[in-house]
């Protein structure tokens, strides 16, 4: 016989509750449109076409204001830039970086790459003389 006040070794495994046709029903009403998935890399295309249409600049203000007065500390004493000559600097420095970032594009396309790596910018510069 068994013992009641004695706990039993393996407890009995519960069943899963089966769903019924009510649950179910009201998962699938939704209270708004469904969400579309979109495709990977979609979401990137359009984030570049979005940033090619536009004029504005890439690199926030002041960060690259305070970049600037920090290098030129540390070449002159008590510089003063105008707006609109850091305007003009940073306009200089982002077509710059958007043209090595083009070239390095086109090298790693050569060799059959999507990922653009520090070796393509390398030869870039080397390309345009700009180290040796």
């Amino acid at each position: 016989m068994v013992n009641p006040k004695k706990a039993p070794k393996n407890a009995p495994k519960k069943q899963p509750v089966k769903k019924g046709p009510a649950t179910i029903a009201a998962r699938r009403a939704r209270v708004g449109p469904k969400r579309r998935r979109t495709r990977p890399g979609t979401v990137a295309i359009r984030e570049i076409r979005r940033l090619q249409k536009s004029t504005e600049l890439l690199i926030a203000r002041k960060p690259f204001e305070m970049l600037v007065k920090e290098i030129a500390q540390d070449m002159f004493t008590a510089l003063i830039f105008r707006k609109d000559g850091l305007t003009g600097l940073q306009e200089a420095a982002e077509a710059y970086l958007v043209g090595l970032f083009k070239d390095s594009n086109s090298v790693a396309e050569k060799e059959k790459r999507v990922t653009v790596k520090k070796e393509d910018m390398e030869i870039v510069r080397k390309v345009r003389r700009e180290i040796e």
